[in-house]
């Protein structure tokens, strides 16, 4: 079982500053190559989820410059006509910092979540290609989705683990995703193995 120790919640942290914290990130796990992450290029549709991210969660991340801006503030309305309610009661871009412990191995880790609703739920946003529900399922699996929410509850307490999606194919919020967060992890378990220390 994975256990998490040593966890601090971070509030009002600005992302430049959450970036100087010293540990393991999911994103920086998932792409790595023998302990180094290849150079990331992000793609118009990478930035333009990022851009609704910040529209809804990190004003001091909005680029209004930014050509997608009129695209990207569509969607964050779309979204928050949806979801608006339920939106209002979380706490947006909570930063962690832990010790994640497996087999008597410790490792640093770091996340930052969209939304926490705590103590029930972390809450992550994604604007996907995705086309309907069943295609998104294809993207939770191929994409680490579960690995990355597992990471976030357990650094917030959290019992649940859910997804926000809005399709940029079907041009309207697909359903919300249910993400079983259990004490296992086979991601995060040979992760710990592999970089941390005993």
């Amino acid at each position: 079982m994975i256990q998490y120790t040593n966890i601090t919640r971070h509030t009002y942290i600005p992302f430049n500053e959450y970036q100087k914290f010293v540990g393991f990130s999911h994103s920086f796990l998932k792409s790595e190559i023998n302990g180094i992450s290849p150079e990331f290029i992000a793609s118009e549709k990478v930035k333009l989820g990022s851009l609704v991210d910040a529209i809804l969660t990190q004003d001091d991340k909005i680029d209004f410059t930014d050509p997608q801006f009129n695209m990207a503030m569509k969607i964050a309305v779309e979204i928050k006509d949806k979801f608006g309610s339920m939106i209002s009661q979380f706490k947006p871009q909570i930063s962690y910092t832990a010790i994640a412990e497996f087999n008597g191995f410790k490792m640093p880790v770091t996340g930052r979540l969209d939304w926490e609703f705590l103590p029930h739920a972390v809450v992550d946003l994604k604007v996907t290609g995705a086309k309907s529900d069943d295609d998104f399922k294809k993207f939770i699996e191929h994409l680490g989705y579960k690995n990355q929410l597992f990471h976030y509850c357990k650094m917030a307490g959290a019992k649940n683990g859910y997804i926000f999606p809005y399709s940029t194919t079907a041009k309207k919020c697909l359903s919300v995703v249910s993400i079983p967060i259990g004490d296992r992890n086979e991601f995060w378990e040979e992760k710990i193995l592999k970089f941390g220390s005993v």
